[in-house]
């Protein structure tokens, strides 16, 4: 069985997503067996054409609708051989080392429901990829800073390895059968919530969503 599918789902952003690509694209296959699903949610432009010529060995699909980030990482699930999904925004940037760590700490930890990672930007800026769940006191942007000063968000398993709430969509990496057990991203998000749902299902099935901090990934908002 193959390793991993990586799911990106895209709307426009071709620069973006070609530089994801590219990284892709790189990967030499000598540890890990990996597969590339893009799925276009119905930019209808050209560009995408040119893109899916530029890399014919990744599978392309077109979404009939723009129903969303979870709408279109489902669709490109269903199309998926990998023992492992990683979704994957199209403006991120992987190196083939690090996605093999996430498929180490995976396997070494079948309690591990999600595993996710450090992000940054290009120039070195750490992005915010992991948090609390929601309730009364931390829906504004000045109580999460409070809470933040006074409570960790998440629980330190090991010092590479924390536990936090949830991770964002950025970058999801998740067994192909856990997923399709949970029916997938919930479609009734159309953007922003569904991965906090998504771990907090997970969560609900007594597994953890680890968070990996001495991995990266390059996420350029």
């Amino acid at each position: 069985m193959m390793d991993i599918s990586i799911v990106i789902v895209c709307y426009k952003g071709w620069a973006r997503l070609t530089k994801c690509l590219e990284s892709l694209d790189a990967f030499t296959g000598k540890n890990i067996s990996t597969e590339v699903i893009v799925v276009d949610n119905k930019s209808e432009e050209i560009a995408i054409e040119e893109i899916k010529a530029e890399f014919p060995r990744f599978t392309f699909l077109k979404n009939e609708v723009n129903g969303g980030f979870g709408n279109g990482n489902n669709l490109g699930a269903k199309s998926a051989k990998g023992e492992f999904l990683l979704f994957l925004n199209p403006d991120t940037v992987a190196f083939e080392e690090e996605i093999e760590k996430l498929l180490l700490v995976a396997r070494q930890n079948p309690s591990f429901g999600i595993v996710s990672c450090h992000q940054e930007n290009e120039r070195g800026k750490e992005s915010i990829a992991s948090g609390p769940f929601p309730h009364l006191f931390n829906l504004t942007g000045f109580q999460r800073t409070v809470i933040k000063c006074l409570t960790p968000h998440s629980s330190p398993l090991t010092p590479e390895i924390s536990l936090p709430d949830w991770v964002s969509g950025s970058v999801i990496f998740i067994r192909k059968e856990l997923f399709f057990r949970l029916k997938g991203f919930d479609d009734d998000f159309w953007m922003y919530s569904e991965d906090v749902d998504l771990c907090k299902r997970v969560r609900n099935l007594q597994l953890e969503v680890a968070f990996c901090n001495d991995i990266t990934i390059e996420h350029n908002h």
